[in-house]
């Protein structure tokens, strides 16, 4: 089945060579590392000394496009660990899902001794929600133009290829038969939200996305008790992750609840 090996298969697009250069820029201060999960080596780095937040990149993407928040969280005293997930960037690995890339991140938070808080983006929202509904450990999370809804992805992927129907139907069909037929309620993220109430998130989505659903963002802010929404206009699906003042806004929540929490663990004891 092409289009399922397509689907399944995240794709390795050549980097610009402006894009090459403000990945170097951010990541000037940065340290190249390689982590030994689930039996592959996979590339990422690692910046900064004190609690520590993951970033996790979005379908056929790389961590470095979000090292935009490496400097100011740095700046905040925060460690700030990137990774590459299989079959993405310079780490190794062929076809994926979001079951397997949310089996990677717990892997990823085992060999960093957890994680204080997390930035995803894209479908890497959708599987950092998913692990937070199997207890993954994080003190604030901060969603950027998030996959609320796999099926959505489907729409967009039939779209891009411009698919027939009937290839449409194979694809949800072979989905369904690897993963059941529940699986478009495991992978909605809105549906989640309900059992992951005491995490504080912050909610970033641009207005025009073309690529995500802004409404779908606005729906998952209603389901999620500890999430906050932020609309912008004008930065579409990409440069969202490093718009100045989008940066500085996730960057502020992360230090404030992180410390928040802390002080309040601290309390208590």
């Amino acid at each position: 089945r092409p289009v399922s090996r397509l689907w399944f298969t995240p794709w390795r697009t050549p980097i610009s060579a402006r894009a090459r250069d403000r990945h170097a820029r951010w990541l000037a201060e940065a340290t190249p590392i390689s982590l030994n999960v689930d039996g592959r080596r996979l590339a990422g780095y690692r910046a900064g000394d004190g609690p520590t937040v993951l970033l996790v990149h979005g379908w056929s993407d790389r961590a470095a496009s979000l090292g935009a928040f490496v400097g100011p969280l740095v700046e905040r005293g925060f460690t700030v660990v990137g990774i590459d997930l299989p079959g993405h960037g310079d780490s190794p690995g062929g076809r994926t899902n979001a079951f397997a890339m949310a089996e990677t991140l717990r892997g990823i938070e085992r060999e960093l001794g957890g994680v204080d808080a997390i930035i995803a983006h894209s479908i890497g929202a959708l599987v950092t929600i998913l692990e937070l509904g199997n207890d993954l450990d994080a003190r604030a999370v901060a969603l950027i133009a998030p996959l609320v809804r796999a099926d959505r992805a489907v729409e967009h992927f039939a779209g891009q290829l411009r698919l027939s129907h009937r290839a449409v139907r194979a694809l949800r069909t072979d989905i369904e038969s690897r993963f059941g037929s529940d699986v478009w309620d495991q992978l909605a993220a809105d549906l989640i939200a309900p059992q992951i109430d005491d995490v504080q998130a912050l909610i970033v989505h641009d207005e025009g996305d073309p690529e995500t659903h802004w409404s779908d963002s606005s729906l998952l802010a209603e389901a999620w008790p500890g999430a906050r929404l932020v609309t912008t206009q004008g930065l579409s699906h990409y440069r969202v992750v490093r718009d100045e003042n989008v940066v500085d806004e996730i960057s502020n929540f992360i230090a404030d609840t992180v410390r928040s929490n802390s002080a309040t663990a601290h309390s208590v004891q």
